[in-house]
């Protein structure tokens, strides 16, 4: 009767499949059914034990299982889908794993005993006494768990095993130290489960010491040096020496690790937190009333030991706390943040387009005259703060800041003094040509009496010149020789003009007509409006006599412009001017003639600006007899 009830256990935790598939369904569904008949099938196979493979009506029966999975495989419309040829596989991969199960489960079945004869002592006469083969008896319920909890964890751990390597050496031996634990944890030694489970750990161990890659542990040795004394204890107190020396090997591979170190990235705690463990060895031993044993005095020598080297260690990694704090942490940097705006300052300041051109003479100057001295404190700044950026210790937040801002600023820097060499090129031949056009230009105007040249493109080109030695002047330096020797050039040919230009003033006051009002748009009121408040705004002496307009339309630009810092990179703008003239009594007898621009931006919503010349400077004027104003 217990055998049919035993036999019908084993039966039922197998999963039987469902037949065949109907002819009206696709490949699709069936390959839905097959996937979840053949997890089912998967599932109740791997928690199969092995020993259940050498009975012949479980092997049948789950052939024939296996055979209706195989014809669900086979019976597909298209067998060359890629889901369909992926079904065949994965049967192909079980049946393969069930016949090796099999045949693993009979080799071990052959060499199991049936009987074992002990002999037993008694105070009279030895006797012989057949016992019962364990086999026959199920395990209890303790042993059952003990052995679940092993099957689990090796099965965890095998994979690991396949093909070892020299770094695996600690992993691995840990891994055969829980699977011996484990192990122990089973009383029923000559149980056909219990003692497979025992040949496929040693199975383990044989592949570790073919290997040559594992070591022998320390705390082994010592136990088994001392089994003789441990098994006169019971089952409690050599676990807590078995603990205790095992916790002994780990706190010690811990301890190594550490001193491996070379950085720190936090304070070390109190005892490395190792301490603490080795605290926990004595109370436990104390705590199973092993404070006077033998073996106890022994451990404790190699505890305080132990203990010495943990506080040497502490102390190493204080030392290297110190260091690492001491460049990493902010607190010591009290010009931090005092840095960080300067270098902020220095990015806003070299981030300047068309730095060289009309209009930044002098931020361009300003530049110049600083930027050796910008460039030395940028370099002494990253000196200063370099290890503070590699700091393992110090604020990522802070770091990144620091790191960006450094980049900003010494790249505009670059880009200025590339911006420099880009225009001192040409610089110098460029302002030479100007100053020679001048001056044919000059010499012309005397020649052919044309004095219409000195109220126009004479003076234009003179106000071109001197706006590039100005911008010249800014980069090269007041003291540069060739920056003197253009300005004596420049100063001389002004002088040349002014002198033409009284020789023929008479002629040229006489011949100066009114400007000329082309201008008759619809606005044209308003841009003239526009123009006459600016002016009086900043010149409220000199009232307008009269104004006009000589364009006839606005002149719309748009165009892309390279950017001076940086001529790879390009700028789009859109814009219109017009030129208001404006006519003003400078004298008893003359009036003269300015013109205020006026701009809208268009990539900016047709926004306005006006441009009011600065008579104090050498701007574009034309001068008339004051009697010919109309």
């Amino acid at each position: 009767m217990k055998i049919i009830i035993l036999l019908l256990f084993c039966v039922t935790v197998f999963y039987f499949p469902a037949t065949l598939f109907s002819d009206e369904m696709s490949d699709s569904q069936r390959a839905r059914n097959f996937n979840g008949e053949y997890k089912k099938l998967y599932n109740s196979l791997k928690r199969t034990h092995v020993s259940k493979f050498v009975d012949p009506v479980i092997v049948s029966d789950l052939r024939k299982n296996l055979e209706i999975l195989k014809h669900q495989s086979n019976s597909f419309n298209d067998p060359e889908k890629g889901y369909v040829k992926q079904c065949k596989k994965n049967y192909e991969q079980l049946e393969s794993w069930f016949l090796k199960k099999v045949a693993s489960a009979e080799k071990q079945n052959k060499g199991h005993v049936k009987n074992k004869v002990i002999k037993v002592k008694s105070s009279k006469k030895i006797e012989t006494v057949k016992v019962a083969d364990e086999k026959l008896k199920p395990l209890d319920y303790q042993n059952k768990r003990a052995l679940g909890f092993f099957n689990k964890d090796y099965n965890r751990y095998l994979d690991s095993f396949n093909d070892p390597k020299p770094s695996q050496a600690k992993t691995l031996n840990n891994y055969i130290q829980k699977l011996e634990n484990r192990l122990s944890k089973l009383t029923m030694k000559q149980h056909p489960e219990v003692m497979e489970a025992s040949e496929r750990l040693e199975l383990l161990k044989t592949k570790l010491k073919l290997s040559g890659i594992v070591q022998e542990d320390q705390s082994e040795d010592w136990l088994s040096k001392n089994s003789a004394e441990l098994k006169k204890l019971d089952y409690a107190k050599r676990s807590a020496f078995e603990r205790g020396y095992r916790m002994i090997g780990i706190i010690q591979k811990d301890l190594d690790k550490k001193k491996k170190m070379v950085k720190i990235t936090v304070q070390p705690k109190p005892g490395l937190q190792l301490e603490t463990r080795l605290d926990d060895i004595m109370t436990d031993l104390k705590k199973n009333a092993l404070n006077g044993h033998k073996l106890t005095l022994e451990l404790s020598k190699k505890i305080e030991l132990l203990r010495l080297d943990i506080k040497k260690e502490e102390k190493r990694e204080l030392e290297l706390f110190s260091q690492a704090d001491k460049v990493g942490n902010i607190k010591n940097y009290p010009d931090f943040q005092k840095d960080l705006d300067w270098l902020h300052s220095v990015y806003k300041e070299y981030n300047e387009r068309n730095i060289f051109r009309k209009g930044n003479e002098q931020l361009a100057q300003k530049l110049m005259s600083s930027y050796e001295n910008d460039k030395s404190r940028c370099a002494e700044l990253r000196k200063k703060y370099s290890q503070f950026m590699k700091s393992t210790i110090a604020p990522v937040r802070k770091t990144s800041e620091l790191t960006r801002k450094f980049g900003y600023a010494e790249d505009y820097m670059e880009k200025f003094s590339k911006a420099r060499k880009e225009y001192m090129k040409d610089a110098a031949p460029d302002i030479e040509n100007a100053l020679l056009n001048a001056k044919k230009m000059l010499d012309q105007a005397i020649r052919e009496k044309r004095t219409a040249w000195f109220k126009g493109g004479l003076n234009q080109k003179l106000s071109i010149a001197g706006e590039k030695i100005e911008i010249f002047a800014s980069v090269e330096g007041e003291n540069s020789p060739k920056v003197k020797e253009l300005r004596s050039k420049f100063e001389l040919l002004k002088k040349t003009v002014e002198n033409a230009r009284g020789n023929l003033s008479n002629g040229l006051l006489e011949s100066q007509k009114m400007p000329e009002d082309k201008y008759s748009g619809n606005d044209k009121q308003e841009i003239l409006t526009q123009a006459v408040e600016k002016w009086e705004n900043k010149y409220s002496s000199l009232k307008v006599l009269s104004k006009g307009i000589s364009m006839r339309k606005w002149d719309r630009k748009t165009e892309w412009r390279k950017e001076s810092l940086d001529p790879t990179k390009k700028y789009k703008v859109d814009f219109s001017e017009i030129q208001v003239w404006i006519l003003v009594k400078t004298s008893e007898e003359i009036a003269s003639s300015y013109i205020v621009e006026l701009s809208k931006d268009h990539m900016k919503n047709d926004t306005l600006k006006v441009y009011v010349p600065d008579i104090n400077e050498n701007v574009f004027k034309t001068d008339m007899l004051l009697k010919n104003v109309k």
